[in-house]
């Protein structure tokens, strides 16, 4: 037989079907899955990244278990509320938060992100109190 008298097989075409509804099931899962909620977050001072070093006594503020605020050196034992924060500290000043050693570390976000809310500038986390009182005693 003379292989120019026999048909050529037709090519087939490809089918873009297929490709397109892969692409959209692909385009639909990662619009499902992204998220798109903004992140918070603020900025904490450490002694160590400071470039500045000031000479201003900072305000000691006590963070406890429960997520209560009270002012160190004071014999207050009340949780401080926003606006006695405000009446009771300056936001101008530097602040520096010392939690108890069992506190979580979700209470002292918070609580630093309660503070900004509030409007203080200058943040700083210190050591709880009682390894401090180990390390000194």
């Amino acid at each position: 037989m003379n292989p120019l008298l026999i048909n050529p097989r037709p090519k087939k075409q490809v089918s873009l079907t297929a490709l397109v509804d892969v692409v959209f099931i692909l385009l639909f899962f990662f619009m499902l899955t992204s998220s798109f909620s903004k992140n918070n977050g603020f900025d904490l001072q450490s002694p160590v990244a400071s470039h500045e070093t000031t000479l201003e006594k900072p305000q000691l503020i006590e963070l406890h278990e429960d997520g209560s605020l009270t002012l160190l050196g004071k014999e207050s034992t009340f949780q401080l509320t926003d606006s006695a924060l405000l009446e009771s500290l300056n936001i101008h000043k530097p602040t520096v938060i010392l939690p108890n050693a069992k506190t979580q570390v979700q209470s002292i976000v918070s609580a630093m992100e309660r503070l900004n809310r509030l409007g203080f500038q200058t943040l700083s986390l210190g050591q709880s109190l009682k390894q401090t009182a180990n390390k000194n005693g």
